[in-house]
């Protein structure tokens, strides 16, 4: 049977294998969390950003189709309009016509 290492001689129940090792240069939890976190905030803020640019911009193209229709139909009530105008002009003038007759 072979004879352990004492504790005088580092074996295992020594006080150099019981120390815990330094963790001096490592990044706490707390550390990893925040950036964790930032790195988490700035994808979504960026995400968020890409949404609300596309969603603006398909509401600019929607208002504009918008104006158009709205333009396009202020042109034509306005030939109707015009057109009302002048038939009414034209029935009053035949209307006189007749009345000479």
């Amino acid at each position: 049977m072979a004879a352990q290492a004492s504790y005088k001689d580092g074996g295992e129940d020594s006080e150099e294998s019981m120390q815990m090792p330094d963790f001096g240069t490592q990044p706490t939890s707390t550390q990893i969390t925040k950036s964790d976190l930032n790195e988490a905030l700035e994808n979504l803020s960026n995400k968020l950003i890409t949404i609300w640019k596309h969603r603006a911009d398909s509401l600019r193209k929607y208002i504009q189709e918008l104006g158009k229709r709205t333009s396009h139909m202020e042109d034509k009530c306005d030939e109707f309009a015009t057109a009302h105008n002048d038939l009414a002009t034209n029935m009053e003038q035949m209307v006189a016509k007749i009345e000479t007759i």
